[in-house]
């Protein structure tokens, strides 16, 4: 067993009201010693650049616990070459000086949720003008790896490119985009969806001839050759604030009241804060259920994907879509829609790239 990457659930709690958050706000709190026997128990299994990643919630709400933790790790691993690689998904409303201070030192790669036009309207009313302080304060950090993540609904989809367009003006050199998939997106809003991505893929053009650079991460480089498989579970594993171990967030979230179904036990690992000297057996075990996330598995109400000719570019996470009853494996039309969109903007924004002759598209 070698993890590559660990995420630290430190609260369920948020003192935002996402419209499109998948997670279900909880005052819980993770606490030292839970923390603490978790790195020990893990470490022996994480490589030299394993990334540990600080999740919520909000983990500022956390900060003092955050803090420790980093303490701790760098203490055990005081070689450069053995050092950990920081990461941390904020909202922003805690980054006062003291906290972009202790990022910096720390050298974190910091993802900062923020949609842009759409901020006050889907995170949290009057957010806009704080985030965008906050932005750049953090850009003119020098130690800081910095990223923003925007999310788009279907009521929020024809923001998206003056979004990014904002965001791009900030001087945001990573820029993610995101759908809300947890609902279902209807025929006008994948028309508009389709406009919209026609558009960015011009927006990212333009900035690119100008500058030289690709903010956006959806078109910064072909995806490789290959079926996409699901990493949680894997080399990739995270601890819930009471020490549960899952492959990811969304599968903690998604069997939450779940605990007496079959398929709970197939995805639970267990508590960090229980194991035995079984745990690389239950490892080997629990982990296989999590290797069957591979696209050419998946299949759609006409057809398995792996007859379909984009399997090979495409990726569905298995938890987060509208119904949420059916198969882990069963991709609803509109998601297959929507990669459809995304797939297609990824190779004319290439072909361009390469090519240099422009496509018809819509106007920003």
């Amino acid at each position: 067993m070698k993890i590559i990457s660990l995420i630290l659930i430190l609260t369920e709690d948020c003192n935002f009201r996402c419209k499109y958050c998948y997670q279900t706000r909880d005052n819980r709190y993770m606490n030292w010693e839970t923390a603490k026997q978790t790195l020990d128990f893990l470490s022996p299994a994480m490589k030299k650049n394993t990334g540990i990643t600080f999740s919520g919630g909000e983990p500022f709400l956390a900060f003092p616990l955050m803090k420790k933790v980093v303490s701790y790790l760098k203490s055990k691993n005081r070689a450069p070459a053995k050092s950990k690689k920081f990461s941390v998904s904020t909202n922003g409303s805690f980054l006062d000086n003291e906290a972009l201070d202790f990022l910096d030192q720390n050298r974190f790669r910091v993802e900062l949720s923020f949609d842009g036009r759409s901020q006050n309207r889907a995170r949290r009313k009057n957010s806009f003008a704080k985030t965008v302080a906050v932005i750049k304060k953090i850009v003119e950090r020098k130690h800081i790896s910095f990223g923003t993540n925007s999310t788009f609904t279907p009521a929020a989809v024809t923001t998206i490119c003056k979004s990014i367009e904002c965001i791009i003006s900030l001087g945001v050199r990573k820029i993610s985009v995101s759908l809300d998939l947890t609902r279902r997106w209807n025929r006008p809003s994948l028309t508009k969806l389709a406009g919209e991505m026609s558009g960015l893929r011009e927006l990212t053009l333009q900035h690119y001839r100008k500058t030289g650079a690709i903010p956006v991460t959806l078109f910064r480089a072909e995806k490789e050759k290959g079926i996409w498989q699901c990493p949680a579970g894997s080399n990739h594993l995270t601890v819930t604030p009471s020490g549960e171990i899952w492959g990811c967030p969304t599968f903690y979230e998604y069997f939450k009241g779940k605990a007496a179904t079959p398929a709970y036990r197939e995805f639970y690992f267990g508590k960090s804060t229980g194991f035995t000297e079984d745990f690389e057996k239950m490892y080997r075990k629990i982990s296989s259920h999590y290797r069957r996330f591979r696209m050419d598995n998946y299949y759609t109400t006409d057809s398995r994907c792996f007859l379909c000719p984009l399997v090979e570019k495409c990726g569905v996470c298995p938890v987060l879509r509208k119904p949420s009853n059916h198969p882990l494996l069963y991709v609803p039309p509109y998601i297959c829609e929507i990669n459809k969109i995304l797939i297609d903007e990824m190779e004319n924004f290439a072909r361009e790239l390469k090519t240099g002759q422009p496509f018809i598209s819509f106007s920003c």
